[in-house]
């Protein structure tokens, strides 16, 4: 007979069907990725998490877009879309984090022009020209033809002040796309600035012509105010910035530019259209970032951070208010609110900021250069993962806070990479003339002419630093001579020559050769004290002492050795 099983109760029932539809559930899953594929399935939905981020990136949603990217990425560090979500994210918030993640972009798609033209573009915002160049460097092909190249080479050119370079990048742009009106006004700007009165007569004319143009309305006053600002006539420069930040389209700069023309002719409007543009931009992270940089740049921190008392709490955790927080809290010595705000939230990709304000506080008090600190610091560089930007960001603070050596030390790490290095060597080339590191000095002329061989002024500073140092005395005479056969009019390669010549004992050649310079160029502190000592060793004691002397009198344009050389041969008796 058969068994009949007794009836379920209804809590039992209820179970047994909720688990035949997860089982359910399951198998329909099963088959998906055995129709798809675990690597269709996980590409099915990075695509779908890349269209939600894209539409909270859309709303101004910058949490949840960051969120959901950050999501993708965990899941798969190299996809480019979630990279460039959180470039436009950074850039937006006007974090300087945006030039890391469109770094990791040109990483990640190596060659790839739109990706570069990204990149140059996001530096030059950030005022990173050798980023911007070598970035567009790395361009080549038909994509150095096109109009984009021409004008992105011609903006670089315009920040370095290589006028004439960017007015022929201009030209060829226009060429390319005549009828481009924003190509147009970046050559009126140059003719502004760079051409003959009468050319720059005609551009300025035309520019207010251009002011009827809702299209081009904002660019036209921008020029019309850095041209009033570059005359001083700082009156019109007033009344152009009102009337730039009275325009809808008109952004962050050109509100702080109108706060700019205020302050500098004290007017008392300033405080109310600090406050009134602070209350307008109370709910934006990027913005409270920007305002409170530019004030505390501007020596103004307390008017920064009374207004970080004024914002939402949670503003003041959003990334990168934090950094602007610390930098006001640094800038006044606020120890215990630097802290609080290093420990908290709000960094992100900047925690290697974050270890190294901590290192900051630390510095300031009981523990100083303990081991807590220099495992701070360890920490912050660790966190930059080898990225050359974050680095040069790293060390770029470290140098601000007078921590010279901590500074050399991460420049030295992108100065020994195999591309990048001239930030990094300028940056050490600069720290070692002020802190009269001659040493330091010498290994940035060595590295600087192992990379350019045939540069002449690198060969010469390396000849120079190492008969100074008494390094390799037959190299250096070998190159100072050399150098001086391709060069002999150059006055500092002459110079460089005349004293192998008298470490050599050949002082009378040494004198000749510096007597045949024009006599501006002995007027020169360096090449003062080499034509002296040359002087004194041919027993014209007269003029060397005139020109020791004078090289005396501008002792901080000489290195320590050669201020040592010039008071011994002064010293000396006749």
């Amino acid at each position: 007979m058969a068994v009949v099983p007794p009836e379920l109760s209804a809590p039992l029932r209820k179970s047994f069907l909720k688990s035949i539809v997860r089982l359910a559930l399951l198998l329909v899953l099963a088959a998906v990725v055995g129709w798809f594929g675990l690597g269709k399935w996980r590409q099915f939905r990075e695509e779908r998490n890349t269209i939600t981020a894209l539409k909270f990136l859309e709303r101004q949603d910058y949490a949840n877009a960051s969120l959901m990217a950050r999501q993708i990425l965990l899941g798969n560090p190299r996809n480019s879309a979630a990279c460039r979500i959180m470039g436009r994210i950074a850039l937006a918030q006007r974090s300087p984090s945006a030039l890391l993640w469109y770094q990791r972009l040109s990483e990640l798609k190596p060659g790839n022009s739109a990706c570069l033209f990204e990149l140059a573009g996001t530096a030059l915002q950030f005022d990173e020209t050798y980023l911007a160049e070598n970035s567009l460097q790395k361009i080549t092909g038909p994509d150095r033809e096109t109009m984009p190249y021409y004008q992105m080479a011609g903006a670089l050119a315009l920040k370095n002040k290589q006028y004439g370079r960017a007015r022929d990048y201009f030209a060829q742009a226009l060429k390319l796309d005549p009828k481009n009106e924003m190509l147009e006004l970046n050559v009126l700007q140059l003719n502004l600035i760079t051409a003959d009165p009468a050319t720059a007569s005609a551009a300025h004319a035309r520019l207010l012509q251009l002011l009827d143009n809702p299209r081009l309305k904002v660019s036209v006053l921008r020029s019309l105010l850095g041209e009033a600002r570059n005359r001083k006539d700082y009156a019109l420069a007033l009344t152009l910035a009102t009337q730039l930040q009275d325009c809808p389209e008109a952004n962050l700069d050109d509100h702080l530019g109108y706060l700019e023309e205020l302050r500098r002719q004290h007017n008392p409007d300033f405080g109310p259209a600090l406050v009134t543009l602070q209350s307008r931009s109370s709910s934006d992270s990027g913005l409270i970032y920007g305002i409170m940089s530019w004030l505390n740049h501007l020596g103004l921190t307390a008017e920064s951070l009374a207004w970080s008392t004024r914002l939402p709490a949670r503003m003041l955790t959003q990334k990168p208010v934090p950094l602007a927080l610390a930098e006001a809290y640094s800038m006044q010595g606020s120890w215990d609110q630097l802290r609080k705000v290093a420990d908290g939230p709000g960094w992100e990709d900047l925690d290697f900021l974050r270890f190294a304000i901590q290192a900051r506080v630390l510095e300031s008090g009981e523990h100083q250069h303990g081991t807590e600190f220099h495992n701070k610091l360890d920490s912050a560089l660790m966190a930059t993962r080898g990225n050359l930007y974050a680095q040069a960001m790293l060390a770029r603070l470290l140098d601000g806070w007078g921590w010279k050596e901590a500074a050399s030390e991460i420049w030295w790490i992108s100065a020994r990479q195999p591309s990048g290095q001239r930030p990094a060597l300028k940056a050490l080339d600069r720290i070692a003339r002020e802190t009269g590191n001659t040493r330091q000095l010498y290994a940035v002329a060595e590295r600087v002419f192992e990379l350019e061989p045939n540069n002449g002024a690198a060969q010469n500073n390396v000849a120079l630093l190492a008969l100074l140092l008494n390094e390799n005395i037959p190299r250096a005479c070998r190159l100072a001579a050399e150098n001086y056969h391709l060069y002999p009019t150059q006055p500092a390669i002459a110079s460089t020559q005349a004293f192998a010549l008298y470490k050599q004992g050949r002082c009378r050649e040494s004198l000749d050769i510096l007597a045949m310079l024009p006599p501006s160029a002995l007027q020169d502190a360096s090449i003062a004290v080499y034509y002296g000592m040359a002087l004194n060793a041919n027993h014209q004691d007269s003029q060397a002492k005139k020109y020791l002397q004078h090289a005396l009198s501008k002792e901080k344009e000489l290195l320590p050795e050669e201020l040592s050389l010039a008071r011994n041969a002064l010293s000396q008796k006749p």
